[in-house]
């Protein structure tokens, strides 16, 4: 997945649909508003109630500290994508260096959920957050969100792979 205008690529499984660049994963929360870019979805309408299995995308943010950005985004995500107002259950910081070298902070992010929709089996979430900085310095949050307790699901280590592969382009 390139996103030109933050000049930054990712990978995603091949089965995963890869927006246009101006397609955004837009969320809001008590705690402000997120527009995310270079989205990637899996799972489209795979059960009711929910858009997405999983999703992807790079957001901007004002915020400096590589690891505020992760956490700030993440709660973002978990309120708007979930409807979890306390913002998830976050892990502390960790740093974290892909494998073309970008370093910054990671944060996971997850909590109970039920879509409004009966009829899905989905039963928690994940939001696994990865904030850095791209060539022009400006501060990058990596998001991925995924429905959890479901056929499927994209795993932990998935998620992490799928950090690693961040470049800058």
């Amino acid at each position: 997945m390139l996103i030109a205008s933050y000049r930054v690529a990712y990978d995603v499984p091949s089965a995963w649909t890869i927006h246009p660049e101006s397609d955004t994963m837009s969320f809001s929360g008590a705690t402000g508003a997120i527009d995310g870019r270079g989205q990637a979805t899996e799972g489209a309408d795979y059960c009711p109630g929910s858009v997405y299995r999983a999703m992807a995308a790079v957001t901007s943010t004002t915020e400096t500290d590589l690891a505020a950005a992760a956490k700030s985004v993440a709660k973002i995500a978990a309120a708007g994508g979930y409807s979890d107002p306390t913002g998830g259950k976050i892990s502390t910081p960790t740093s974290l260096k892909t494998q073309s070298g970008i370093s910054g902070q990671f944060v996971e992010t997850s909590g109970p959920w039920t879509p409004q929709v009966p009829g899905c089996i989905a039963n928690a979430y994940s939001v696994y957050t990865f904030g850095f900085r791209n060539a022009v310095n400006t501060t990058l949050v990596l998001t991925i969100l995924v429905d959890r307790g479901t056929t499927g699901e994209l795993t932990a280590e998935q998620a992490k792979k799928l950090i690693d592969s961040l470049r800058l382009v």
